[in-house]
């Protein structure tokens, strides 16, 4: 099941001792991501990924669905 996560009440709520190194696993990636995505934006093409909140499905597996928006301006 996707959740979700906006605040940090949302992750607490979701994070357990069962599911906390699965989490940081993914958390960890999709902040990189978000890292590596700010030195590539440039005034011609903009790339947004979601940035409202972090969708984590806890099923122990570490990949996740990433979405952009990518414009040419």
């Amino acid at each position: 099941m996707e959740k979700e996560l906006k605040t940090i009440k949302d992750i607490l709520d979701v994070v357990n001792s069962d599911n906390f190194e699965n989490f940081l696993i993914d958390f960890r990636a999709w902040l990189k991501l978000h890292i590596e995505i700010k030195k590539l934006n440039n005034p011609d093409m903009i790339i947004r990924p979601n940035k409202e909140s972090f969708k984590w499905i806890d099923d122990g597996k570490n990949n996740m669905i990433l979405r952009f928006e990518i414009k040419n301006e």
